[in-house]
């Protein structure tokens, strides 16, 4: 199950301060607000990967081994980072821009595609509302986060045209773990972690990058995605979720060639 560790508190000198003149930012919102709010280097250079995995854990309540078991160790093998004086990993949070498999899938849940002719280094507004706003609700529930990933998926393909959208292994699981990680940019409570969302608080991340009100990681779930816990559920049902949208909406011969029709599986709502 998904073990708790101790948790950080936002002090005085946690306060949110907007990025300076000279300040870079990375693609990934909750790596933002670390940086807004001085958990990591407010200029967002010259962190140590270390640092900033224990800083995702302290905050928005992810196993720090799993991230450096994962995230960390690829941003290293992409040549992402550089060496500090001491031989430490460490890395200028804008250079997760420069490599593609660094940044969001096509069919992100906030960001346009990268063919799109639009910026796609920030979130879109537009996007922002679609999946927020939908309902007057001030909660969200898995199945219709689902619904909103597959109609984006939808909406990729379509675009496309004549031109064959693939989705490679490893994007299909970052599409996965980023549906399951909205649950831990909206403050996700042990005691209702997966049966809905807040909405506000996930606004607070991913429009404005800055911590909610309600900031107390001491009462938030902990997510390590080890086998057979909650956060390990939630992330096979986005992608069965992901697998299932693709196989349908996109172009089945190159990216499901052996896989027979699943479209029944799409009436299937996980949390409903």
């Amino acid at each position: 199950s998904d073990k708790r560790s101790k948790s950080g508190k936002r002090s005085k000198s946690n306060k949110f301060v907007p990025p300076g003149t000279n300040a870079v930012r990375s693609p990934c919102p909750a790596i933002n607000t670390l940086a807004n709010h001085g958990f990591i280097n407010r200029d967002g250079k010259d962190i140590k990967m270390t640092d900033l995995a224990q800083a995702l854990e302290d905050v928005f309540r992810v196993s720090a081994q799993t991230l450096t078991n994962g995230p960390v160790a690829g941003a290293i093998t992409l040549g992402l980072t550089t060496k500090d004086d001491d031989g430490a990993d460490i890395i200028s949070i804008d250079s997760l821009f420069t490599s593609p498999d660094a940044q969001e899938h096509h069919s992100s849940f906030i960001r346009e595609d990268s063919n799109q002719m639009v910026d796609d280094r920030e979130p879109s507004a537009s996007l922002i509302t679609s999946f927020l706003d939908s309902t007057t609700r001030a909660i969200l529930q898995p199945y219709e986060i689902m619904q909103y990933q597959r109609q984006r998926i939808k909406d990729s393909c379509d675009r496309q045209g004549v031109m064959e959208r693939t989705y490679t292994t490893g994007q299909r699981n970052g599409m996965a773990i980023q549906g399951a990680l909205l649950f831990v940019l909206a403050q996700a409570k042990e005691e209702t972690a997966f049966l809905h969302l807040n909405k506000a608080n996930l606004r607070s991340i991913v429009e404005l990058e800055t911590l909610p009100d309600n900031f107390n990681p001491d009462a938030n779930a902990f997510f390590d995605f080890s086998a057979g816990s909650p956060s390990d559920m939630i992330r096979d049902a986005f992608r069965l979720n992901v697998q299932v949208a693709i196989c349908n909406f996109c172009t089945p011969n190159i990216n499901c060639p052996d896989e027979m029709d699943q479209s029944f599986l799409l009436e299937k709502s996980f949390g409903r």
